[in-house]
């Protein structure tokens, strides 16, 4: 699907920790994701537990694609894999989770400051381990999203950096679907360096294990703020 190679965001990814994609599927593989977002939002399509609340405030459906048939297949998969594999210089990498985050009109609740790699352990991973850095998370807005539905937001240039300690923010310790936050972010984040991405639908965020990242709450009153999420890795990375 994608008609042109990466540059530019190659370097931005490597050197910054993320960089994002406007136009990762077209308008009608845009509409096909929605309908199919909302049989899974509707209940049409059972998800079973994986069909939870983050910390216990925001809806969130792990592995949707294992449910939903219309994902197995969907272009959105080969779309984000084939940019992955240029961000991550790898030729064939490997598809991991999925997941669906959904935000309505009005949802008060942020997903606060954190890095991915703290949940690689539970309740957390230690701080000062080392990020591997070796997956992409693709952030797919299914709605078009700004910082006032609830876009993506980073800090940038730290993902390299020792992982910063995390603490529950919300959920059962022991839980899967607890959610993580950074300690005292005004104090452990360069908040100052923060960039917003909004996106219009059908566009990505992709970023590394390490990078800071968060979401606003949506404060709009008719907008909802559907995202599709998936991760994918160089296996000769984890290898190393």
């Amino acid at each position: 699907m994608p008609t042109r190679r990466l540059t530019g965001e190659v370097e931005q990814f490597r050197q910054h920790g993320f960089t994002f994609v406007p136009d990762l599927i077209p308008g009608d593989a845009v509409e096909s994701l929605r309908v199919i977002y909302d049989e899974v939002l509707d209940g049409k399509v059972d998800c079973g537990e994986n069909d939870r609340m983050l910390g216990g405030i925001t809806r969130q459906v792990m592995q949707p694609r294992l449910h939903h048939p219309g994902l197995a297949d969907h272009p959105v998969f080969e779309a984000a894999r084939t940019r992955c594999g240029e961000l991550l210089g790898c030729a064939d990498p490997r598809g991991g989770y999925d997941m669906m985050i959904f935000k309505p009109a009005g949802h008060d609740k942020t997903t606060p400051w954190h890095q991915d790699f703290a949940y690689f352990q539970q309740p957390f991973t230690p701080a000062g381990s080392q990020p591997a850095n070796a997956g992409v998370q693709v952030w797919v807005a299914v709605d078009a999203a700004d910082v006032e539905n609830g876009c993506m937001h980073f800090v940038p240039d730290t993902h390299a950096e020792p992982l910063l300690e995390h603490h529950i923010a919300s959920g059962d310790p022991e839980y899967e679907g607890r959610l993580l936050a950074i300690v005292d972010p005004d104090r452990n984040l360069d908040l100052a360096s923060v960039v917003a991405c909004p996106l219009p639908a059908g566009g990505a965020t992709f970023h590394t294990d390490g990078t800071p990242h968060f979401t606003p709450e949506n404060r709009s009153a008719d907008r909802p703020r559907r995202a599709y999420i998936m991760n994918f890795f160089d296996p000769g990375r984890l290898a190393q």
